[in-house]
């Protein structure tokens, strides 16, 4: 898995986690993926990524609040779940594409293993989504 792929897994693992879905993106964003730049995706998701950052930081702060919290804390909980389902789906071209190559290569060994025969079972509605 590449550095990249690796940045949306952790986003994706916080956006699956506990809370409201509204505080999960915002975090999600905040600590993963906010830093990274359109130019850092392949160029076919390069679009999306700028879209999502853009809509992420549309509300301007009030009182020295972050914009993506500002942003978020204006929005639907539906828009919240869109914006989610965005970033789940970029990462899921980036493991379907392999990556992007060009960034460093961390732990990737340990995630297939994990998903290989490292004695972790995949959820019954992930195995069946493939038949």
């Amino acid at each position: 898995m590449s550095y990249l792929a690796g940045r949306f897994e952790s986003a994706v693992l916080t956006l699956v986690g506990d809370g409201p879905v509204k505080q999960r993106l915002a975090h999600a964003f905040a600590e993963n993926l906010d830093d990274l730049e359109d130019s850092d995706l392949p160029e076919g998701l390069r679009a999306r990524f700028a879209d999502l950052r853009a809509a992420l930081h549309r509300v301007a702060p009030l009182c020295g609040e972050p914009c993506l919290i500002a942003t978020v804390r204006k929005m639907s909980t539906e828009e919240a779940d869109c914006y989610a389902s965005s970033i789940v789906r970029i990462y899921g071209e980036l493991v379907r594409d392999g990556g992007d190559d060009r960034l460093p290569d961390t732990a990737a060994g340990e995630h297939l293993s994990v998903v290989q025969g490292g004695g972790m079972k995949l959820p019954r509605f992930l195995a069946e989504q493939g038949r």
